[in-house]
């Protein structure tokens, strides 16, 4: 199935959606460079570890909090490995983060819960044995079984669209967009042929905002600037990576950009001497000379809160999502070395636009397809560009 074929998602059954058909395949074309493929689930069920020691498959162990008789007990459910350097290494230092900040908290995890009905099983297995429960990327109807099934236990829901449908579940996310925006900006002022690159992982809101934001901040300083996508169907593949991006590259694109959960597509920019922006965190060592920059993610003090409501039993159900804004969860890493001055002034000077209140989703803006979807004198609030389901002008490869 290209994404051509998929039946359209409106607004937060979107994420949901892709997750049922990704079992099945999901395949992406970037105009003549052909298929990428989908191989389905590319993870691998691991152990339940702890304090970085792997256990066997179904075995549990825990690092040890201290100074109490009755530890409180957090669970977390990982979609990739913690080594990936990316999503989930951040995820871990968030972990890691409420260990040090409660001695008396033991927390587990699971690294590449698949997307099937194994994952199910993994989600009860962890609300069995915890008070606590916070699984790191969306999984839709493979985790509500297990908030259904255990009430009285508390779940987060990275990304989850399953929202104030459960007391006993929040979902939560950052403002990545003004990210995107502020790192447009500089892109723009750095592309030699106007053409600009995403590898993505499913059609969903992260993507739609990642690449409209993009390109919205780098027309603002050069107008004529378009960007391509092509989507892998996995956040964690190097090889699709690695090839998505080479063809990105050989269609003209000369700045890249990605949400994948690893390296590969800066690597390729860096081999192939042009530049990109990557999720996540300053991987720049990876590519010292491709780096523009990063979505920056820390999750250290929304989950050192959390885990403290969940304790005090003072954590409750939410009506929305929680989004962490710039510079509460989200930020923009430091430029890349080989950013030129002007791009790094025009950066900054966005920033402090964001900062100042400013929304990139500020109409008036139309979608790929010419429909108003922002009118003139109305701004998107965060719920709403949590749930941008639509492509600009100027966004091909994804809709």
């Amino acid at each position: 199935m290209t994404i051509n074929d998929r039946p359209s998602m409106p607004g937060d059954l979107g994420r949901r959606r892709v997750l049922q058909l990704g079992a099945a395949g999901v395949a992406s074309l970037l105009g003549g460079a052909g298929v990428l493929s989908a191989c389905g689930s590319d993870a691998k069920t691991s152990g339940i570890t702890s304090g970085g020691t792997a256990g066997g498959p179904g075995t549990a162990t825990a690092s040890s909090g201290g100074g109490s008789d009755k530890p409180f007990k957090v669970g977390f459910a990982y979609v990739g490995p913690i080594s990936d350097n990316g999503w989930t290494f951040t995820h871990d230092e968030g972990r890691k983060a409420v260990e040090a900040a409660y001695p008396n908290v033991k927390t587990v995890y699971i690294e590449s819960v698949p997307f099937g009905p194994e994952a199910t099983q993994t989600f009860n297995k962890l609300a069995e044995e915890n008070d606590f429960v916070i699984v790191c990327s969306e999984y839709a109807d493979l985790l509500t079984p297990t908030v259904e099934k255990f009430p009285k236990k508390f779940f987060l829901e990275a990304d989850g669209h399953t929202i104030g449908k459960y007391k006993n579940l929040n979902s939560y996310y950052v403002a990545h967009h003004k990210v995107a925006y502020i790192m447009g900006v500089a892109a723009g002022l750095t592309t030699k042929t106007g053409k600009l690159g995403y590898v993505g992982a499913f059609p969903t809101s992260t993507v739609f905002n990642d690449t409209n934001c993009f390109l919205m901040g780098a027309r603002t300083v050069r107008p004529d600037c378009t960007m391509n996508v092509v989507m892998i169907n996995s956040f964690f593949d190097p090889p699709k990576a690695t090839q998505a991006a080479s063809a990105l590259v050989d269609g003209g694109a000369d700045v890249l950009f990605d949400v994948m959960d690893d390296t590969s597509v800066l690597q390729v920019a860096e081999k192939r001497n042009i530049h990109s922006a990557i999720w996540n965190r300053d991987n720049r060592s990876f590519g010292p000379n491709a780096f523009i920059s990063a979505i920056d993610l820390n999750w250290k003090q929304y989950y050192i809160d959390q885990v403290k409501a969940a304790m005090d039993g003072t954590i409750k159900g939410l009506d929305d999502i929680t989004i962490l804004d710039l510079g509460n969860g989200v930020d923009v890493a430091k430029w890349g070395d080989k950013v030129t001055p002007e791009a790094q002034k025009a950066g900054d000077a966005a920033k402090v636009k964001v900062q100042g209140g400013f929304e990139p989703y500020t109409g008036p803006i139309k979608d790929a397809g010419g429909t108003e979807r922002v009118p003139a004198g109305k701004s998107l609030n965060a719920s709403e560009v949590f749930r941008v389901d639509f492509s600009i002008e100027g966004v091909t490869g994804v809709k």
